[in-house]
């Protein structure tokens, strides 16, 4: 009865938790697309969100969602369609519970894109003024450096006239094998345009010590596209694994897998012996038939 309980009071606080309004900051609410809605972008939409969008969301129009909390809403819903642009975009971009955060897996445009598609479900929709494209605004310069007396990361961020730009959201992300990892979180720019941050003592290198470093302006729509690679010192070395250094299938004989090892002379052995003993045979037989 006691479990019970607990687990009621786990789900009426969570469905309470998301059944809250999800309010989007008006400056981002009253957001534009440097898009059009057309249907070449509705085309792209339709493929970004089948791929992306449409595991948990549904078939648009088919009111079919994943039955998970909160229920993802249907596009073609009215309670959808009465987001703004810019409030669509914006849940988009940051996403909430269930719903993943498509910041760094969705390109600006695809964004758009896939805008530009749910739109089409509402026959009373007509696209507001289209803003500049990101592209012509993409002004923003970035230079990095390093203090290694307290292991700092410092990022510059300046205009193309190289005068700081203040409050610009910069994101570092350590480059791996299989993507980008983001470092912490974002951190603004102060008046000098400068964006620290503490390296973390976790966080593993390359072989020689070094770890290959990603900045990123956050604010794309307002600087573009602007990023920097640069090289910072780790506090940890990943010691490279040479897999022929072990036991292996694959490996030379002398450092092959005891049990093949062992599998493979033994066979010798037994073929050996099957061989010795066919001849002794054949011997025998010989001197049967010499003596006959």
């Amino acid at each position: 009865m006691k479990n019970s309980f607990i687990i009621l009071s786990l789900i009426l606080t969570l469905t309470s938790t998301y059944s809250q309004k999800w309010d989007v900051p008006a400056i981002d609410a009253t957001k534009n697309s440097h898009i059009s809605f057309d249907a070449e972008t509705r085309k792209k939409g339709e493929k970004i969100y089948i791929n992306s969008c449409q595991s948990c969301h549904g078939q648009s129009g088919k009111n079919n969602p994943a039955k998970i909390v909160p229920i993802p809403k249907d596009p073609a819903s009215k309670e959808y369609q009465a987001n703004t642009d810019g409030e669509l975009y914006y849940k988009i971009t940051i996403g909430r519970g269930a719903m993943p955060q498509f910041k760094t897996a969705l390109s600006e445009e695809d964004r758009w894109f896939v805008i530009s598609y749910v739109r089409s479900f509402n026959t009373n929709y007509k696209q507001k003024e289209i803003i500049a494209s990101v592209k012509e605004k993409a002004n923003a310069r970035l230079s990095s450096s390093y203090n290694h007396s307290d292991s700092t990361i410092i990022i510059w961020v300046s205009d193309s006239n190289a005068k700081p730009i203040k409050n610009a959201e910069v994101t570092l992300y350590a480059i791996r094998y299989f993507g980008k990892l983001p470092i912490g979180d974002p951190v603004v720019t102060d008046n000098a345009g400068y964006a620290r941050f503490k390296q973390t003592s976790d966080l593993p290198g390359n072989t020689n010590g070094k770890i290959n470093i990603k900045a990123k302006l956050s604010n794309e729509d307002q600087y573009g596209h602007a990023s920097i690679d640069t090289f910072v010192i780790a506090f940890v070395k990943n010691k490279h694994r040479n897999m022929r250094d072990e036991r292996a299938m694959w490996n030379s004989a002398r450092k092959a897998p005891l049990w093949i090892t062992c599998t493979y002379l033994g066979a010798v052995l037994i073929i050996v012996s099957l061989i010795v003993y066919v001849l002794l045979l054949l011997k025998k037989i010989k001197e049967k038939g010499s003596n006959n």
